[in-house]
């Protein structure tokens, strides 16, 4: 009987190890799904190209030439967020998943 319950609380530990991991790989899909929309394409306005026509998120797409540095550092920091964010979730997973080798092999 002492067995079978143990048996059951590894089971537990296994369950919760597992549901830990795949959420964090689920963060991890997440994030790198965001990284992936935040990418877009960026233009200059041509000459005498009518901005007022353009919708919201064409406009997003103009940069003018006197913004460039701004837009470059903006863009650096918000990648160096996500990086940061990216390493510390696959320092996680990586956690995650030693934790649970450790309880299998219990």
């Amino acid at each position: 009987a002492k067995l079978f319950f143990e048996l059951i609380q590894a089971e537990k530990k296994e369950r919760v190890a597992a549901w830990r991991s795949w959420r964090v790989h689920l963060d991890l899909l997440n994030d790198l799904d965001e990284l992936s929309q935040t990418k877009s394409t960026m233009r200059f306005p041509q000459e005498n190209e009518d901005l007022t026509k353009l919708q919201k998120d064409e406009l997003n797409g103009i940069v003018h030439p006197t913004d460039v540095l701004t837009c470059y550092n903006k863009h650096a920091a918000k990648q160096a967020m996500s990086l940061g964010d990216l390493r510390r979730a696959k320092e996680t997973l990586r956690y995650l998943k030693n934790k649970s080798n450790e309880l299998t092999s219990e």
